[in-house]
């Protein structure tokens, strides 16, 4: 019954990289290098197919200067959601360079500020680029098109990226922690986690 299943999904993924030859050339180019691809390629090899965002994302890249197309941030509204729901204190998910955290308190609150691990500001922290509110991403005029793309991509597909982002590391992208046991390496990332946030 597997088989029949992989071979469906292999059957759907030859007939989508037909379908998008600019956008599967542009993944086949980066998967090894740029964590964006890497993730959309396993959701590729998992599904057969990508999202209509994910090409979107993807062709934004391609053509500089095109208008930028809406990215659903439903699919991470929803992992945090079942994250609190699950009484996770603190949520906080490493995706891409980025630190999704949701904010617990004032103003904002239901909120998930977005940071950069990659890059700190002038107190030494890493850098604020936006919040995740309301269903929309809200960028800082200090966030990059390049990391706006990246962060809109993670959020649309929190799961595939999380593993992503465990392959590169070799940690688990909620816990932080390094994967040692079995069924962490193979799953990329700790089932606990995985429980938690929805994504067994």
């Amino acid at each position: 019954m597997q088989a029949t299943a992989d071979q469906s999904a292999a059957n759907r993924m030859e007939a989508w990289l037909v379908a998008y030859p600019d956008v599967s050339g542009w993944l086949f180019d980066n998967c090894e290098s740029n964590d964006f691809a890497a993730s959309l390629a396993i959701s590729l090899q998992k599904y057969g197919s990508l999202t209509d965002n994910q090409v979107s994302a993807v062709r934004r890249k391609l053509v500089p200067g095109v208008a930028a197309v809406a990215i659903s941030v439903h699919e991470i509204e929803m992992k945090f959601a079942v994250a609190r729901g699950n009484l996770v204190k603190q949520p906080r998910i490493r995706l891409d360079t980025f630190k999704f955290t949701a904010v617990i308190k004032g103003a904002n609150a239901g909120g998930i500020y977005v940071t950069d691990t990659t890059e700190k500001d002038d107190d030494g922290k890493a850098k604020y680029l936006g919040k995740v509110l309301g269903g929309k991403f809200l960028p800082t005029r200090e966030c990059s098109d390049d990391q706006k793309s990246r962060i809109l991509a993670a959020a649309a597909d929190p799961t595939a990226a999380a593993i992503a982002y465990g392959q590169r590391t070799g940690n688990c992208s909620i816990c932080g922690l390094e994967l040692t046991a079995e069924e962490s390496i193979q799953r990329i990332i700790g089932p606990i986690c995985a429980s938690r946030w929805g994504m067994l």
